[in-house]
C-alpha cells in the first residue's frame, strides 16, 4: 500500500507540475504572440517611416524646382525692368537724334513720340512694332511749325535727322473689312482721341493671324491688306514677305510708358 501512496503521489506530482509548464508554456505563448504583434507593428511603422521619407523628399524635390523656377522668373522680370527703365530714361533703342530733341531745353516738346501714344496687349506688341517700325521714333506734331523747329535745332547741333508725323487727320478711318481668322489691329490698340485719326490711317488695313502660312494665304487673298503673324515673326503684304527671329527690344518699346 506504501508502494501505491508513493505512486499516486507522484502522479499527483507530475500533473501539478504539468499544469505548471502548461500555465508557464501559455504565458511564454502569449508574451510571443505580443512579440510578433510589435515586431509587425514595428515593421509596418518603418515601411510608413520610409515611405513618409520618400514623400517628403519628393516634396523637397519638387519645391526645390518651384523656387528655382520662381527665381529664374523673378530674375526674367527684374531684367525687363531694367530694360523697360532703360528705354524710358535712356530712350534705349533710339536714333541720337530723337534722344537729343527729347532732352533738349531749347525746344519746347509739343510733340510726343509715336511709340508713346499706342498701347496693346503683350501678345501682339512685337508684331506691330515690326509694322510700325519706322515711325516708332517719329514725333506727333500738331502744328508744322514745332516740326521745322525741331529740324532747325537738329541742323544747328549737328545731330542728325529726326522725323514728324503732322496730325491734322480728323476722320477716323477705323472701318474695317471682316477676314476669317483674321483679327484688325484696330481692335487690340488704344490710344488717345487726339491720335485716333492718325493711328486709323495706319492701320485700317492691318490684320493680325495665328501663323505664317495664314497670313501666306490671306494676303494671297487680300492683296489690298497687310497680315501679321502676332507673335511678330513675319508679315506679308502683295508680294512683300519679311520675317525671322525676335531682336531683344521688340515688344518693349511701344508703350514705354
Amino acid at each position: 500500500q506504501s508502494q501505491m501512496k508513493r505512486f499516486d503521489e507522484q502522479l499527483e506530482s507530475q500533473s501539478q507540475r504539468k499544469s505548471e509548464l502548461k500555465a508557464e508554456w501559455d504565458r511564454q505563448n502569449e508574451l510571443l504572440i505580443q512579440l510578433e504583434h510589435n515586431l509587425n507593428q514595428l515593421q509596418k511603422n518603418e515601411a510608413e517611416r520610409k515611405e513618409m521619407l520618400v514623400s517628403l523628399e519628393e516634396q523637397k524635390e519638387e519645391k526645390t524646382k518651384e523656387a528655382q523656377e520662381l527665381e529664374r522668373k523673378y530674375d526674367a522680370l527684374q531684367n525687363e525692368f531694367k530694360l523697360l527703365k532703360n528705354l524710358v530714361e535712356k530712350l534705349e533703342g533710339f536714333p541720337e537724334s530723337t534722344k537729343f530733341l527729347m532732352r533738349s531745353k531749347k525746344w519746347n516738346k509739343p510733340a510726343a513720340l509715336f511709340s508713346d501714344v499706342l498701347i496693346s496687349p503683350a501678345e501682339y506688341r512685337a508684331a506691330l512694332e515690326n509694322y510700325l517700325e519706322n515711325y516708332l521714333s517719329h514725333f506727333i506734331v500738331n502744328q508744322a511749325q514745332d516740326a521745322l523747329e525741331g529740324i532747325k535745332l537738329l541742323k544747328e547741333s549737328q545731330k542728325g535727322k529726326a522725323h514728324f508725323l503732322l496730325n491734322n487727320i480728323s476722320e477716323n478711318s477705323s472701318q474695317t473689312q471682316d477676314i476669317p481668322q483674321a483679327l484688325p489691329a484696330l481692335q487690340v490698340v488704344e490710344t488717345d482721341s487726339a491720335y485716333a485719326g492718325l493711328i486709323g490711317q495706319l492701320l485700317h488695313e492691318v490684320y493680325l493671324v495665328e501663323n505664317e502660312e495664314l497670313a501666306y494665304t490671306l494676303a494671297e487673298q487680300y492683296p489690298e491688306f497687310t497680315f501679321l503673324v502676332k507673335d511678330g515673326s513675319a508679315s506679308f503684304h502683295k508680294s512683300i514677305m519679311s520675317g525671322g527671329s525676335s531682336g531683344l527690344f521688340e515688344g518693349k518699346r511701344l508703350g514705354r510708358k
